[in-house]
């Protein structure tokens, strides 16, 4: 498990982002060894001077040893990876819901909950039998149907895409069904409420073709024989009912220049632009962001 003294450790210096954070990992390996280097290192990672400086001032400052106040351990099972959460907050602005698979990118869905901001969790709650059979990363949401109930939705993707929801605040949930004939890869990464009327959402995922239809695979391997690099698509899907039942997905956009997947969506202040930030997968261009 990596040691989170040193995620807050670079979360605390000025200029250091998830993108420089990044590339120190893909450089040396591990945070701790970053945090340890010396300043030709840092700039053979890509730091720049003014963050290699802030850098070596918040080290100067701080005492990660002593500093467990800043840290909470959300779950640890010996052995087993554990990432990829997903969270919702609910309306009291204390009580936190996570999802997270057991495993790499997939496997059972793990169920927690803190009441107070995220300073203490519960243990694993349980769950229905059929989160067993999660395939992929579980993504949670916040709903509201046009009557005006409240829903909590979950999605887990690949093919095909399925969800389960609750309509007690997470106390009780549905089973995993099939969302619709169609899947995708971390289905839904993101969800927006839409202002064309109460309950109307849009969700936005991404697929390869693989995971689209029952033969994604075979058409994934037959169009890797002619094409160096795969095909990314990003696809937006409608819910007009809070978020129970979702349109066929369409395609916003595909690709293979760069591997654009896992959206996050960003709403404008005034409520009028929504912007999407795209990960860019291979490595070979930066993150893209559209309008």
């Amino acid at each position: 498990m990596p040691d989170v003294r040193y995620w807050i450790g670079f979360n605390r210096v000025i200029g250091v982002g998830p993108a420089k954070v990044r590339a120190l990992i893909d450089h040396f390996g591990d945070l701790d060894t970053a945090w340890q280097a010396v300043p030709y290192d840092l700039k053979e990672a890509g730091l720049d001077r003014r963050s290699i400086e802030n850098l070596f001032t918040t080290r100067a400052k701080i005492d990660l040893d002593q500093e467990t106040f800043r840290q909470v351990v959300v779950d640890r099972e010996e052995g087993q990876y554990l990432g990829h959460p997903t969270t919702v907050l609910l309306e009291d602005g204390k009580t936190i819901l996570i999802v997270y698979p057991k495993g790499h990118g997939r496997g059972e869905i793990v169920y927690k909950k803190s009441t107070d901001g995220g300073l203490t969790w519960s243990g694993r709650l349980k769950t229905p039998e059929s989160w067993k059979t999660s395939l992929e990363v579980p993504t949670i949401f916040r709903t509201i149907d046009p009557a005006g109930k409240k829903h909590l939705i979950l999605f887990s993707g690949l093919y095909p895409a399925r969800l389960a929801h609750s309509e007690d605040d997470g106390l009780t949930w549905s089973g995993l069904e099939p969302a619709g004939g169609w899947g995708g890869i971390v289905v839904m990464a993101a969800m927006t409420a839409l202002n064309t009327g109460k309950g109307h959402y849009m969700a936005l995922f991404h697929d390869d073709i693989r995971f689209m239809t029952a033969d994604g695979q075979e058409k994934y391997r037959e169009d890797r024989k002619t094409n160096d690099r795969a095909l990314f698509t990003l696809y937006k899907t409608f819910s007009y009912d809070g978020g129970l039942t979702w349109s066929n997905p369409e395609p916003i956009l595909s690709r293979r220049d760069m591997n654009l997947c896992e959206p996050g969506i960003i709403r404008s202040p005034n409520g009028k632009t929504l912007a999407v930030l795209l990960r860019e997968n291979s490595r070979s261009a930066n993150s893209q962001i559209i309008f």
